[in-house]
Order: C-alpha cells, then structure tokens, then sequence
C-alpha cells in the first residue's frame, strides 16, 4: 500500500496550505510522489469537542496510513492557563494520537512541537511562551518511549535573521517557507 500521509491541525496548516498553492508544490516534491493532504481548523483546539471530530472524520475520508498533528497553541492561550493545562493538553493530545492510531490502523503519528508567539490574547506573552516550553518538553518525555509517536523539533526558526511571523502567531513567508521544510521532514519520518 502506498504511503498516505495527513497533516492536521490549527491555522498555521491552513496557511501552509495557502502558501503551498500560491507556489504551486503542493506534493512536497517527493520522489517518488508521497499523497499528502493538508487540513487545518481556525482557531484550533483540543479542548473541542467538534475540533477533534473534524479531524476524526477528515481521516475517516482520506484514511492515511501517517497522521503528523499541529495543534494546542490556541489552548494554551487562555486567562486561566497555569502548567496544569500543559499536563492536560499533554495527556489529551497523546491520548488521541493512541486512539486515533487504533481506531484508524495508522502506522506513525507524527506531533509538532507549538511554537512561542509574539503575541497574545488572552495571556502575557512571557506567561504563553513559559506555558509552550513546559508543554514541549512534557510531550518530548510522554512519546519518548512510545513505539509509533514520534515528536518533531521546529528547527531554523529561532535564529532567523529575519522576523518569522506576520502578526505575533502566524508566520510570514520567510516563516512558513522554514515550517514547509519541518514539515516535510516530518512526513519523510512519518513513512520511513
């Protein structure tokens, strides 16, 4: 069976996607050719119920064999946010990747860190970017030893040059040209 890989996740998927189209590779360049799809939800967030149906039924109708998941930022940013929401969205995210991987019979999945922002609704800045680097390296040691979860580290954006983001969360072209690389070194780990 050939490899199908399904990219999931917040609006920085839905942007990537964008970007993808604007520029006409939307296969990744791989050879040979990977299926890749890309589907994201604005404003993602675990925490919701119809969120994660969304994504439930979006691989119920492509039934990839790799699933790589963006998503938990927007729940992080919230009045209330402390580290214990970093515990819970850690254990829900890795939760519903093992169910996922059951119910659907995917061989991989493939979670990308979150990345910091620069800018916030609902929580400081400093307080979002603290909450993101204890949430990334909770999830690191949770998949650590699991046998078909995999994290995947963003690389080559904290030391652009250039600035990254367009508005403090979405990133800029320079950015998502940066996050287009990560990502498909992400499905290349997610068939190998």
């Amino acid at each position: 069976m050939a490899d199908k890989v399904l990219f999931v996740g917040s609006s920085h998927v839905n942007r990537l996607k964008s970007f993808m189209e604007q520029r006409g590779f939307m296969d990744f360049n791989f050879h040979p050719p990977i299926d890749c799809h890309l589907f994201g939800i604005s404003g993602g967030r675990l925490e919701l119920s119809s969120h994660v149906r969304r994504v439930e039924m979006e691989i119920s109708a492509r039934k990839p064999t790799a699933l790589i998941i963006h998503i938990g930022g927007n729940d992080l940013d919230k009045r209330d946010a402390t580290e214990d929401c970093c515990h819970t969205l850690c254990y829900k995210l890795v939760s519903l990747c093992s169910m996922l991987m059951q119910r659907y019979n995917l061989n991989r999945t493939t979670i990308l860190q979150l990345m910091p922002r620069t800018r916030t609704r609902r929580v400081s800045i400093r307080v979002y970017n603290d909450l993101v680097l204890a949430f990334n390296r909770e999830l690191k040691q949770a998949v650590m030893d699991h046998p078909r979860i995999d994290y995947w580290t963003i690389s080559g954006m904290k030391k652009s040059k250039k600035p990254i983001y367009d508005d403090g969360v979405h990133f800029n072209n320079i950015g998502l040209f940066k996050y287009y690389k990560n990502v498909r070194g992400a499905i290349l780990n997610s068939v190998k």
